[in-house]
């Protein structure tokens, strides 16, 4: 395990054999190499623990392997326990079965540094930036709409009470600095996914930043959860919207009272 990490990517896995090298690949090639890369696979029964494993072999000080649940647990709890796990500085959420450009941490980083140097409060402001994406299909085609045209999604952050509505977050896009993780973990079950919670924290302390580039290719196929998934979600009831809503608040009430007062 890297010490003193200040740009990790998590990433979780399950059944991923299919695409998993690729990724691998794309991070280990990227411009800004992350300084470590943490992993929780999800009881996978095909050959990606396989793989994970030779690349630790090889790479025994850059990538670790949390241990497994008893049962499989989901995509929300698997980065749940990845996110508070990591203690790096800034932390990149990362699919099994996406392609990243070699920029694309060089890039995010570079935004979210500048940022903070911009804020008044510096590093200690809660931060997350989120990017566009190419789409890309099994065999890796490259699909006509992109990943924000796909979802709807302006170039402008947008209100609060908009995001709540509508999640334009998508998770292996963002990178995210270590006070937004202070306020967002741990992720209540009250939410509807973890992408989403993460951007509702972020939006909630105006720390949501949106980069057009298109940074990475995120796979769509009839597996992944960031397909299939994410339309469900858009049928899910009011009320457990409304949860999620009632829980973004009461978190924030909790974290404000338990913060020491400055002298």
């Amino acid at each position: 395990m890297v010490v003193n990490c200040q740009l990790e990517v998590v990433l979780a896995t399950c059944n991923g054999e299919r695409f998993l090298e690729p990724q691998l690949q794309s991070l280990w090639h990227q411009q800004r190499r992350p300084d470590s890369l943490l992993v929780f696979d999800d009881r996978s029964n095909d050959g990606t623990l396989k793989i994970l494993k030779q690349w630790q072999q090889r790479h025994p000080n850059w990538i670790q392997l949390l241990p497994s649940a008893p049962q499989r647990i989901g995509p929300t709890a698997a980065f749940n326990l990845l996110l508070n796990t990591s203690t790096a500085s800034y932390v990149a959420l990362c699919d099994q079965d996406d392609v990243w450009h070699p920029d694309r941490l060089s890039t995010g980083l570079t935004q979210l540094k500048t940022a903070e140097n911009n804020n008044p409060q510096g590093s200690r402001k809660p931060l997350l930036l989120h990017s566009d994406a190419e789409l890309i299909d099994a065999s890796s085609n490259l699909l006509p709409q992109s990943l924000w045209q796909w979802h709807r999604v302006s170039r402008h952050p947008p209100a609060l009470w908009q995001l709540a509505l509508h999640n334009q977050v998508t998770g292996c896009t963002i990178l995210c600095n270590r006070p937004l993780l202070e306020q967002a973990l741990p992720i209540p079950q009250a939410a509807l996914l973890h992408d989403w919670w993460l951007g509702l924290i972020a939006c909630r302390n105006g720390g949501l930043l949106a980069c057009p580039e298109r940074l990475l290719q995120h796979r769509r196929h009839e597996r992944n959860a960031s397909g299939p998934r994410r339309e469900l979600i858009r049928f899910r009831s009011l009320a457990n919207r409304c949860l999620q809503w009632r829980s973004l608040f009461s978190d924030y009430s909790t974290k404000q009272k338990s913060r020491p007062e400055r002298q």
